[in-house]
């Protein structure tokens, strides 16, 4: 028997059947609602709390009556529903959302080129005749090589010539034919019945450590139709990429981590974007990966040991073109999947997709860009010379292991300003409504406004003296003993109204760690080009949160070298950006080739010095003030 009910979202209701007896998430899945489940389900990270507004419900083990008058909050991944009718309310910060803009932003060098590898096209062919008895795929080639604009060759797949038999008789030959180009021949891979052709879309997907973006893509006209985001289901299992090479070794820890990675993940994200612009998943044709070389590695199901030690060997930079259905990818089953090359076992396809929509290497200027992510990434040209590097930077800019962080989303704080006086916070939020946690570039802000203000020392602990002086000083009671805490957002003005938004002075230390990583891998790249920060003309910044970033507050935590901030140019998702390009242009994979076999690479872990520059930059902005003059002026 199934059960009825309503979820009652923050714009909108949905109801929905589901069978009596399942899980929330389950139920929500139904609906197309995709909750925020970043422990699998596990019931330990706490991103699917929703409200029980009425029905009979078990959680735990424990019974609940729920009625209008009085909710209660619980986890949907651990909530069976019982009754037949039934209300549930879902707070926004327990939902992954299509609409999201912050991890899509980016700039483009130069306008797209709309040269898809994937075609639809019309036709309509006259019917068979004694006169005319060439074979049902003949008759399709001949009028795709003769009868259209542009004159085409194909070769079909054996599962078309399975189909066109009936189809073409069922359909009066009119039907629509997707072509799909791969390794310089056009492939006659899908054929429906009747005027389809304009529903041609591809997926873009941008695969971080942390965070996942799939962005649907219109290619017939290379148009952005909606983006959805939510964390890597992999940070179940491990939160870095060396922690992922170890887990995948173990009892299927591959297959593990390839499910994870596009079941639980990529193809729950297309099926929201399918859901939010009422298309089916046979829509799409194509789909394009750039991430870093062990993600691409774990979503292609390939081993990624060799990466673990010296020499740091991949199976493959430039892995190639796949079928979708090979690989479990939930679009067309005979689409395909590309993967952006990569540079080296820890300079990936988003470096790679980075440079090309920068334009940098087309540049005569002297340029840096880094990619801000948990596996930041930097590469530096100069007089001609390409040389790259990455640092463990950790998924703390990107919400992780920080106790009110989350992605760049709705109900994230962007922007933070503390008055030296109350030390109050003003907040900026994504979306104007009331906040449930801190973005990546909030984060930045908070530790250059509470140094700016004396809230924080040089070393990032909270000044304990200050706590009779405001309320926002807060004692914090850990497993691992009390720390301070600092009180950005009051629980009354928060979302839910059920929790303050706090920073403590663990996740401060998390954060420092971040920012230290990050300065000393472009200081030791710097070093290793023989470029001194002078002679940089230009410095490009990249990642999902990299346009929202306030620079001045960047150089202030010492996240960013003390440059004019007219030297500074903002990219944004860059990794993401190459996917859409590598999506709509076939033309550009021959760009991404070249770029990922230029580069020099540079092992930081091999070189003594990088350790001292890390432990100078764990100072705010460093143990070395002079190299940050206008931080210690303005200060």
């Amino acid at each position: 028997m199934g059960s009825y009910g309503t979820f009652r979202l923050p714009d909108r209701e949905i109801e929905v059947e589901a069978p009596k007896g399942c899980r929330v998430t389950e139920a929500a899945e139904r609906a197309g609602i995709m909750l925020n489940t970043s422990c699998a389900e596990q019931g330990t990270c706490g991103g699917c709390a929703v409200d029980l507004v009425e029905g009979v419900f078990e959680t735990a083990g424990e019974r609940i009556v729920a009625s209008g008058n009085q909710t209660r909050r619980v986890l949907g991944c651990q909530t069976q529903i019982l009754s037949r009718y039934w209300r549930i309310a879902v707070p926004r910060r327990s939902l992954v959302e299509a609409g999201e803009k912050v991890v899509v932003d980016y700039d483009l060098e130069h306008a797209l080129c709309v040269r898809p590898s994937v075609r639809k096209v019309y036709i309509e062919l006259p019917t068979p005749t004694m006169d005319d008895s060439a074979g049902d795929f003949e008759r399709i080639s001949r009028h795709l090589r003769n009868g259209s604009a542009a004159s085409i060759d194909v070769k079909p797949t054996l599962e078309v010539l399975r189909e066109l038999p009936g189809l073409l008789t069922s359909a009066g030959y009119k039907v629509t034919v997707t072509l799909a180009l791969r390794h310089g021949v056009w492939e006659l891979i899908d054929v429906e019945a009747g005027d389809t052709s304009s529903r041609s879309y591809g997926v873009a997907v941008d695969v971080g450590t942390t965070t996942v973006v799939c962005s649907l893509v219109d290619l017939t006209t290379g148009r952005l139709i909606n983006s959805a985001s939510c964390y890597n289901q992999q940070v179940q299992r491990a939160d870095d990429v060396a922690s992922r090479i170890v887990c995948a070794q173990g009892p299927d820890g591959l297959t593990e981590l390839h499910r994870l990675i596009v079941d639980e993940t990529i193809n729950r994200l297309i099926r929201l974007l399918c859901k939010a612009e009422g298309i089916v998943p046979e829509d799409i044709s194509r789909l394009v990966v750039s991430g870093n070389t062990i993600m691409s590695h774990l979503f292609l199901c390939v081993d990624p040991r060799n990466m673990g030690g010296i020499p740091f060997q991949p199976a493959a930079s430039g892995p190639g073109t796949f079928r979708a259905g090979k690989l479990g990818v939930g679009i067309n089953p005979a689409g395909f999947v590309d993967v952006v090359p990569s540079i080296s076992a820890y300079v990936g396809g988003d470096i790679t997709s980075d440079l090309h929509v920068s334009g940098l290497t087309r540049s005569d200027e002297s340029s840096l860009i880094v990619d801000l992510g948990t596996n930041g990434e930097i590469a530096i040209c100069h007089k001609g010379r390409l040389m790259a590097t990455a640092t463990a930077a950790g998924p703390a800019f990107e919400g992780g292991r920080i106790r009110c962080g989350m992605r760049a989303s709705t109900g994230a704080i962007e922007h933070i300003r503390i008055d030296p006086e109350t030390l109050a916070a003003d907040v900026d939020v994504i979306g104007g409504n009331a906040p449930i946690g801190i973005c990546g570039s909030g984060l930045i802000d908070l530790i250059a406004e509470a140094r700016r203000v004396g809230l924080i020392d040089e070393t990032g602990r909270l000044g304990r003296a200050l706590m009779g002086r405001s309320d926002r000083l807060v004692e914090v009671k850990t497993e691992q003993g009390a720390c301070l805490g600092y009180v950005v957002v009051p629980r009354a003005e928060t979302e839910d109204r059920r929790e303050d938004i706090l920073v403590d002075e663990r996740d401060i230390a998390t954060l420092l760690q971040a920012k230290a990583a990050m300065y000393a891998g472009i200081t030791i790249l710097l070093q290793q080009a023989g470029v001194t920060l002078a002679q940089i003309d230009r410095f490009y910044l990249a990642g999902g949160f990299a346009r929202h970033i306030d620079l001045r507050s960047a150089i202030a935590m010492g996240l960013l070298p003390d440059l004019p901030l007219a030297k500074y140019s903002v990219l944004g998702n860059g990794s993401l950006a190459g996917a859409v390009v590598g999506l709509v242009d076939h033309e550009a994979w021959q760009a991404f080739q070249a770029i990922a076999a230029a580069p020099r690479i540079v092992e930081l872990n091999t070189i003594p010095e990088f350790q001292d520059e890390y432990v100078n930059a764990m100072f705010i902005p460093h143990l070395m003030p002079e190299r940050f003059p206008s931080v210690t002026a303005g200060r």
